[in-house]
């Protein structure tokens, strides 16, 4: 039987709301903690991946190739969680923590045994999990929320994936030092995926039991396959463009967290711990920027500006962290003795990643509600899906791409960010299908719809 609530009703997903405001947050929460000890877990050994070596006794190319790993298991996992996402919300959830905990203790036993060959096993198990979190970014937002405090929700629940990123670098670095503490870390993370998967079975809910909202017309196609889908998307260029160049840049996001080890212990001689330190920062500021956006952006014809604004910011920072990259590399840090030329030029490369995170993760939450709103009728988790189906194929490639080349890893990213920029800039049209057909189906709407059955503002 499908999962319980408003499914069992037929409702497309624009009717729900929740009776209970403070339940629809308990199902926001329980989903970021999966989706942030996910995250949490795809950077075990990409923030020190030294230590990593010696645990398995392998080079650090395989040990890259980890990451890489969880990524293409994603791409499988994303086919069979989008087929079930609509009418077996909750279930695909709970598998997915599940699959979280299987990972941990798998991983924990790949440490014990110095397999490297176990640790990629439990690679895929996350790369499962993450296919059917991924999946899962805008549904909650769009079946819980109402339209006001829908682009805040899509926000919490995809940065709460990159705010595990962030923990995950920051954390191992200063916490492990033998492969005796990373057993030991690998047991509190196995704990800690069986908190989130009891959180997942406890709080999360497929559906609001009593819809509210109800708009009149036709609603959108939220039975269709997926199938039916791409080809809504394939007779629709301009969505094909967007999902297209959303995962491109998503998909440079996805690699840089991963890259900055490498990159930086290259090119800037930096230890493990700095790395760290810069590369939370990356991404934290990236969550609470994009948070911050995304709480001030109540209206829907604000959106295709700001996100075109963000696109230029991160090709612009981007070029500015590679040439700083570059030039310390080459003149003033590597092997020199200035101090004072190495303050600045940390400083100076934190200041830009900073901008940078905002710019590449604040995007994210805009671009999934963009491209919600292009595909309308479609449903709002195959457009999404799409999109971080592309993101996470194009971030293994670019990842591995990329630490072929060392120190210049970063600018093979900023080559496919540029390609994207352009295309983006050049043929994006915004179009708000979603919008207006809500509009257009409240009777004596002006722009600001009013929920039907609470009177509360959108």
């Amino acid at each position: 039987a499908r999962d319980s609530g408003s499914a069992m009703l037929g409702l497309p997903t624009e009717w729900a709301a929740p009776a209970a405001p403070k339940m629809r947050w308990f199902v926001l929460l329980s989903y970021a903690l999966g989706s942030s000890l996910n995250a949490f877990m795809f950077m075990n050994f990409s923030s020190d991946e030294e230590l990593a070596t010696e645990v398995f006794g392998v080079s650090k190319t395989v040990v890259s190739s980890f990451y890489t790993w969880s990524l293409v298991s994603v791409l499988v996992s994303m086919v069979v969680a989008v087929y079930f996402m609509t009418d077996y919300n909750r279930s695909v959830q709970i598998v997915a923590g599940m699959m979280n905990l299987t990972a941990a203790l798998v991983r924990w036993y790949a440490v014990r045994s110095r397999s490297a060959t176990v640790c990629v096993v439990s690679c895929v198990f996350s790369g499962m999990a993450a296919g059917c979190i991924v999946s899962n970014m805008s549904t909650v937002g769009e079946r819980w929320f109402p339209p006001r405090s829908r682009t805040l929700a899509t926000s919490i629940a995809s940065l709460s994936n990159y705010f595990g990123w962030a923990v995950g670098c920051l954390i191992p670095p200063f916490t492990i030092s033998s492969p005796r503490t990373m057993e030991n870390f690998m047991i509190v993370q196995t704990v800690v995926a069986a908190v989130a998967l009891l959180g997942v079975v406890a709080f999360y809910r497929s559906w609001p039991d009593v819809p509210l909202m109800r708009a009149r017309g036709t609603a959108p196609a939220e039975h269709q396959g997926m199938l039916e889908s791409l080809r809504m998307v394939c007779r629709d260029p301009q969505l094909a463009m967007q999902i297209l160049c959303f995962g491109l840049i998503f998909g440079v996001g996805f690699a840089i967290p991963a890259l900055l080890d490498l990159v930086f212990s290259n090119a800037l001689g930096l230890s493990s711990q700095v790395t760290a330190v810069i590369n939370c920062s990356f991404i934290l500021t990236g969550v609470a920027g994009g948070i911050l956006i995304a709480s001030r952006l109540n209206n829907p014809d604000r959106l295709a500006g700001t996100v075109r604004v963000i696109h230029v910011v991160a090709v612009v920072s981007l070029l500015a962290v590679c040439l700083v990259c570059s030039s310390i590399h080459e003149h003033w840090w590597h092997g020199a003795e200035d101090g004072a030329g190495r303050a600045v030029a940390l400083a100076l490369l934190s200041a830009l990643m900073v901008v940078h995170g905002v710019a590449m993760f604040g995007i994210v939450p805009l671009a999934l509600e963009q491209a919600a709103e292009s595909g309308f009728p479609i449903p709002a988790e195959h457009t999404t899906s799409s999109v971080e189906w592309l993101t996470n194929g194009v971030g293994a490639l670019v990842n591995q791409a990329a630490a072929g080349f060392g120190a210049n890893g970063l600018w093979v990213c900023f080559v496919v960010l540029v390609a994207e920029v352009a295309v983006f800039l050049v043929l994006f049209r915004a179009r708000l299908r979603r919008t207006e057909h809500l509009e257009a189906s409240v009777p004596g709407s002006t722009g600001s719809l009013t929920a039907l059955g609470d009177g509360s503002k959108f």
